[in-house]
């Protein structure tokens, strides 16, 4: 799926991003000979040199923050929550992405419902929502327990603290 492999630089760029400590799992974890397991750098040409090992598939068993790293440090969005594209970008492979608007232009659009005038979209009866939507209160009833649509005119004090 790579136009071409990825460079040597490249490769040795990556690994440099990653601790002593995790070169040296990656090197026992593929089996390689390192020569001074001390030497952060012996580990990387350790898995520069390894025919047996695909830098992919090393990139594939990287943390996600570690292949963000990466990215980092050869100029690459390190954007996304999910692996697999973060590897493709240091492969060089195209990322799959969809259009910015394709689920929206592709999805019907929802039905609306309508409400009757002055009503609400509820499934009540349309004999209570004939009377004004009060939820069948008396219009004496709505008005000595404050509802309705009136504004209150009453001033609050500010809350002052032992006052």
């Amino acid at each position: 799926m790579a136009t071409e492999p990825v460079s040597t630089k490249t490769r040795r760029t990556a690994l440099e991003q990653l601790s002593r400590d995790r070169l040296a799992e990656l090197t026992t974890a593929h089996g390689l000979a390192v020569a001074d397991r001390r030497s952060t750098a012996a580990h990387v040409e350790a898995l520069l040199q390894a025919k047996s090992s695909d830098f992919a598939t090393l990139l594939r068993s990287l943390k996600r923050e570690e292949l963000q790293a990466i990215c980092d440090a050869l100029g690459l969005d390190r954007g996304g929550r999910e692996k697999e594209p973060l590897v493709l970008r240091i492969l060089g492979e195209p990322t799959p992405s969809l259009p910015l608007f394709a689920a929206v232009d592709s999805a019907p659009a929802p039905a609306k419902a309508t409400a009757p005038l002055g009503g609400s979209a509820s499934a009540e009866p349309a004999s209570r929502s004939s009377r004004g939507g009060n939820g069948g209160a008396t219009p004496t009833a709505k008005a000595k327990s404050g509802g309705g649509n009136r504004i209150k005119s009453s001033v609050v004090a500010p809350l002052v603290p032992g006052g």
